[in-house]
Order: structure tokens, then sequence, then C-alpha cells
């Protein structure tokens, strides 16, 4: 099974990305390079989900796609609003359009948290 990870150059999405390609052949897709894990940096291509050619191009031989690419920073959301709206929003509804609609791709999963504290994660 073949593999898209977006979002490879956050946290969560690198540790995905390292996480299955001991089980899977993947390919990670980010607007910036991964900062992290060596190994795993010729893996992944830059590119813009937001651009349909990049889109057909990284989803065209694969069996699956995960969803993890997002502007997380809470600031930068305050001050550019709409860019947070294109990136995180119209980008996903576009993806989610492309992958199960136009190309009958099995999986399709997205993750959102714009910030996660340990008072949410833990009963008081």
């Amino acid at each position: 099974m073949r593999i898209l990870i977006t979002g490879v150059s956050g946290q969560i999405g690198s540790y995905v990305l390292e996480l299955l390609t001991k089980k899977y052949e993947v390919i990670g897709v980010d607007l910036k390079p991964c900062p992290f894990n060596e190994e795993c940096r010729e893996l992944v291509i830059t590119g813009d989900l937001r651009s349909r050619k990049f889109v057909q191009r990284v989803v065209k031989n694969v069996d699956a796609v995960i969803h993890l690419a997002a502007q997380v920073s809470v600031e930068k959301s305050w001050i550019d609003p709409a860019f947070d709206a294109e990136n995180n929003i119209i980008a996903t509804v576009k993806l989610a359009g492309r992958v199960c609609r136009e190309w009958g791709k099995k999986i399709y999963l997205r993750i959102v948290c714009s910030s996660l504290r340990k008072s949410d994660l833990c009963a008081s």
C-alpha cells in the first residue's frame, strides 16, 4: 500500500511518516521542507495543497491519504485569518473532493487541533 501523508514538517506528521515507513511505501507532502528526521527527508515533496496540479501529481499513484497539514499557530490565525481559512479549511475541502470524488481513494483522514494543553488531556 502506498500512502500520502500531508503536513510532514509538523511534529505529528513527521512522527506518522517515520512510523509508517516501517510497514508501507509512503510519500510526505508539505509547504516547507521537513526539519525533523534526516532519513525521511528524501520521502518529502515540497508543494502547496491548494494547487490542483500539485494535488493531482501527488495523489496519482497512492492508495490512501492521511491529511495532517494545517497552519496551527493561533497568533498567525489572528494576524491573517484569510490565510488561515484558505490554508486550513479551503485546502482541506478541495483535497477531500479531489481525493474522494475525482480519484476514488479509499481513505481520507483529517486531524485538527490548533492548540492543546495538558489540562485538555487530563481530568482534574
